[in-house]
């Protein structure tokens, strides 16, 4: 979804706001950001299984890419923070700014989609994984578009790298949220495997 609705939806929020739509770049970079480590992810992974085996291909090779890809996410997030360390730490009014309809996104979101599966009565652990998924923000990529599409000393790019900072304390404040507020959910109306008890918090 994110390699197919990212450049039409990125072009109609930025027509919304006034902002001049770089289709072309924005096309561009979620190819080469997405759809290029999607294919060779997918040609890769058939090589090893076909020549190394499943288990080895768990085992030893991909947790061993996991870490590289947070280490690599880190590393840019620190780059640009470095870059933009200034802005931030003089334009505090700025960054809060920009915080506010990011902290509002997640919230309306995560709210929205954590009370429709209660009101549906699905299963506490299916509406607090749908919650979470349709909460999230595809920083990554908005921070590789930014920095394409913008440039690295870019407001764009600030923006998505405020995103990061908020994203993790917000879902922890949901997560406390959903574990107090789980008793509430039905038990009879599963998407996903059975639900066993879970001790309250």
């Amino acid at each position: 979804s994110t390699l197919i609705l990212y450049t039409p939806l990125a072009a109609f929020y930025l027509g919304v706001g006034g902002v001049p739509v770089p289709i072309v770049p924005i096309a561009e970079s979620v190819i080469l950001f997405v759809g290029l480590p999607l294919a060779l992810g997918q040609i890769s992974r058939k090589a090893i299984l076909d020549r190394m085996g499943e288990i080895w291909f768990k085992d030893k090779f991909r947790p061993v890419i996991g870490n590289i890809a947070a280490i690599a996410l880190l590393a840019t997030i620190v780059i640009l923070f470095s870059l933009k360390g200034e802005v931030i730490a003089n334009q505090p009014l700025l960054v809060g700014l920009i915080s506010i309809p990011l902290l509002t996104h997640f919230f309306v979101m995560a709210t929205l989609f954590y009370v429709i599966p209660w009101l549906l009565k699905f299963d506490y652990r299916d509406a607090a994984t749908i919650a979470f998924i349709s909460s999230g923000t595809q920083f990554e990529v908005a921070i590789a578009t930014a920095t394409v599409v913008f440039g690295v000393g870019s407001g764009a790019a600030l923006a998505t790298v405020v995103g990061p900072l908020w994203e993790v304390p917000s879902m922890l404040t949901f997560v406390k949220i959903a574990l107090k507020t789980r008793q509430h959910f039905s038990r009879g109306k599963l998407l996903g495997q059975p639900c066993f008890n879970q001790p309250p918090s």
